[in-house]
């Protein structure tokens, strides 16, 4: 036999003597305490590849166990949860008093590789059908530290003193020189009221023992009276308000707890997902009533959360985004960069629009167009994420019908009219000129293009000289395209605005503003087609 593996027989042979220290300690406290003699022991194994020798060691002790415990008078029944990480925990053998059960468990554990997510199984033993009348014992038993969160250890610390369980721990002492690691299972064990930690790589344990022994009388007694009248609380309702909800959305859980036991007791209630503790709540409950725990839940992230009562599942929920309702979503202006299109030609439209709602989400712009404002057909849905009280610009690509040569293009959002655009006639040959800027509004000093986009809806190629020029008639900067039948073409010239301070030096200005509101606009000629910026301040 290797030295590790007469480490590991040591540790589970040692492990299985506080134990039955423990339940004898727990049947023999006392007079009074001589009808309390029922035990169930759950032991939370680590089923990471590292612990075969311990599966193998225990289940071979598991008949000097029962033996022992027997010669005790101690009525005693036994659980196995299995552990990695918190997907993998699973409850391998239900208390049951047959010890052939435990050992069959053990020999049936498939170890594997990865986290030990010890208080998870710790949570998951806890959860298990113990007897009134019996002393929970809860055994750890790994070589790794624990690897849940700390929320989920708090948790189990609390449930263990809550529930009057006693926890012994055997996991490895992590301490190198100066630096201490985070031996959370030691820490654990020494935290609650009932509890013993064993280094799982050492072989002497006498005085862990005679230690074990003492917590044992001091916290585990319990008298005939109390054994014979106390709280039994059974979760017997649990449900959601809503199990799909908007972020920001408040919904309520409601948990009924019925205590069916013969004594009045404290239930805390702990309502949680993973790492987050949502309600928290202690009452007592008197002897066959019933408590109704409700909690006001929300979500700001969009998920598929699992909410637990007590560590127990109560229910999921999905959080989608917040779709805004039509009445938080005002349109305040829109516009068409393009005055005419040739038919089967894309242009955009734009609408701005500002969420006046409380709530920041999802809002649906529905685009409509039609021969005149009255007489609109919705196209197409844009969606937009806005924030409360903001305001954004949303762009539809549109394409002129191929068939509305000659017709006029109205569109709208909402009661809203954007504009209109003019379809030109296939039928009727001429080349024309239409323009706007990007952006259409601009702070002092900021860079902006002016597009002129020249159509020709001719037969033939064509040639146009295109002048971009800060006044009506004057030559600016002249560019020369030629343009194929049927086609368009989009000529950019790049400029940069002035300072709101000094007269415009680019395109003509209008300062009938300037004073009150900081902003002006300029102007430029796209041949004889007139477009205007706004220059706004930025401070």
């Amino acid at each position: 036999m290797t030295s590790r593996s007469r480490m590991l027989t040591a540790v589970v042979l040692s492990t299985i003597l506080v134990v039955s220290v423990l339940l004898s300690s727990v049947a023999f406290a006392g007079t009074a305490a001589a009808e309390t003699r029922n035990a169930d022991v759950v032991f939370v194994f680590d089923e990471t590849g590292s612990m075969d020798a311990q599966a193998e060691d225990l289940a071979n002790e598991v008949e000097n166990v029962a033996e022992e415990l027997d010669t005790q008078g101690i009525d005693a029944r036994y659980g196995l949860v299995t552990y990695e990480d918190a997907e993998s925990t699973e409850v391998n053998l239900a208390l049951s008093s047959n010890p052939d059960d435990l050992k069959t468990g053990l020999d049936g554990i498939y170890t594997f590789g990865g986290t030990e997510n010890a208080s998870h199984g710790i949570h998951t033993a806890l959860d298990m059908d113990y007897r009134d009348d019996a002393q929970k014992i809860i055994v750890v038993i790994t070589d790794e530290d624990d690897d849940g969160t700390e929320t989920a250890r708090q948790q189990a610390l609390q449930r263990i003193d809550d529930e009057d369980a006693c926890l012994v721990a055997v996991s490895p002492d992590w301490y190198s020189g100066d630096i201490e690691g985070a031996d959370e299972l030691k820490t654990m064990s020494e935290a609650v009221a009932c509890g013993e930690w064993t280094d799982v790589n050492t072989e002497s344990f006498t005085t862990i023992v005679t230690d074990l022994i003492e917590v044992i009388e001091e916290e585990t007694t319990q008298t005939t009276e109390t054994t014979r009248s106390s709280p039994d609380f059974d979760v017997i309702e649990k449900s959601l308000s809503n199990t799909t909800v908007a972020t920001d959305e408040t919904f309520t859980a409601d948990v009924v707890v019925e205590n069916d036991g013969s004594a009045g007791g404290t239930y805390h209630a702990r309502i949680t997902d993973s790492d987050q503790v949502h309600y928290s709540e202690r009452v007592e409950i008197e002897s066959g009533e019933t408590h109704t725990f409700s909690a006001p839940i929300s979500y700001a992230e969009v998920d598929r959360y699992m909410l637990q009562i007590n560590h127990r599942l109560l229910d999921y929920v999905t959080v989608n985004e917040r779709q805004l309702t039509a009445e938080n979503v005002v349109v305040t202006g829109g516009a068409i960069k393009r005055s005419a299109v040739m038919p089967n030609e894309s242009y955009e439209v734009s609408a701005t629009v500002e969420n006046t709602g409380n709530y920041s989400g999802y809002a649906t712009v529905p685009f409509a167009a039609g021969g005149d404002a009255n007489n609109t057909t919705h196209v197409a849905n844009e969606t937009v994420y806005l924030s409360s009280g903001e305001t954004k610009t949303v762009t539809h690509e549109a394409t002129a019908d191929v068939n509305a040569s000659g017709a006029n293009q109205t569109w709208a959002v909402g009661n809203t009219t954007l504009g209109s655009v003019s379809v030109l006639d296939e039928n009727d040959s001429q080349v024309g000129i239409d323009a706007y800027t990007t952006p259409g509004a601009v702070t002092p000093n900021e860079s902006y293009d002016v597009t002129g986009v020249v159509y020709n809806n001719g037969n033939s190629s064509r040639m146009l000289a295109v002048n971009f020029a800060p006044e009506h008639g004057r030559l600016g900067s002249l560019r020369m395209v030629s343009v194929a039948p049927g086609e368009s073409m989009a000529v950019r010239h790049s400029t940069q605005a002035s300072a709101l301070s000094e007269p415009s030096s680019i395109g003509q200005t209008n300062t009938t503003e300037r004073a009150s509101t900081e902003r002006t606009s300029e102007t430029w000629w796209v041949n004889d087609e007139r477009v205007n910026v706004t220059v706004v301040a930025d401070g």
